[in-house]
């Protein structure tokens, strides 16, 4: 499969383009998804700052849950299980659904 560009997977993305905070989360993933350098330097990122998150394995941009939560991030490991959740804040606070601690 041929890897796609940054802009070109974005400008797929159409029902993101009025919502700058989407396509920026979008473009997070896409990096994370497709450069195994930027994810191991999350996991280590996240392995520093006390999280247990082992190996990602595939991340996923607007992943909801079974609680009807749609985090802008989430990575899985080899085995389907999500052992990350990002809630990519650039313009906007958090909501009332939002956690603000663990």
């Amino acid at each position: 499969m041929k890897q796609q560009t940054l802009l070109a997977h974005l400008a797929r993305r159409k029902k993101f383009s009025d919502k700058y905070e989407n396509i920026a989360v979008e473009a997070l993933g896409h990096i994370l998804s497709t450069s195994p350098a930027a994810v191991r330097a999350l996991e280590e990122v996240l392995q520093t700052g006390g999280a247990e998150v082992g190996k990602i394995a595939q991340v996923r941009t607007q992943d909801s849950d079974e609680e009807g939560g749609i985090p802008d991030l989430s990575g899985r490991d080899a085995d389907g299980r999500k052992r990350m959740l990002i809630e990519a804040k650039f313009w906007a606070g958090l909501t009332e659904r939002q956690p603000v601690r663990q």
